[in-house]
């Protein structure tokens, strides 16, 4: 998906949480979706996967972004499971 068709599901199906790639259309469309959420004042929970995640994080605070967890990949599936159950508000 395009960070575009992201948010229009976002808004329209309101899910209880979001796992954002970095890496979308451009190198930073997943930076870029998590302002936009920001600008809209979106509180859903989002868990951001990146291959830059433990990089990204020396240049800047990521989690100043609005992230509830920021996981490096490959992602661990049974780690991320957790934290979806963790963050849901079905849990």
């Amino acid at each position: 998906m395009t960070g575009k068709e992201g948010m229009a599901k976002l808004e329209k199906e309101k899910p209880d949480v979001v796992v954002l790639d970095v890496m979308m259309e451009t190198p930073d469309s997943g930076f870029e979706f998590l302002n936009e959420m920001n600008d809209k004042n979106l509180k859903t929970p989002v868990i951001l996967c990146s291959s830059i995640a433990k990089a990204s994080q020396m240049n800047f605070d990521i989690y100043s972004l609005g992230a509830k967890v920021v996981m490096q990949k490959p992602v661990d599936l049974d780690k991320l499971v957790e934290n979806v159950k963790k963050y849901s508000s079905g849990n």
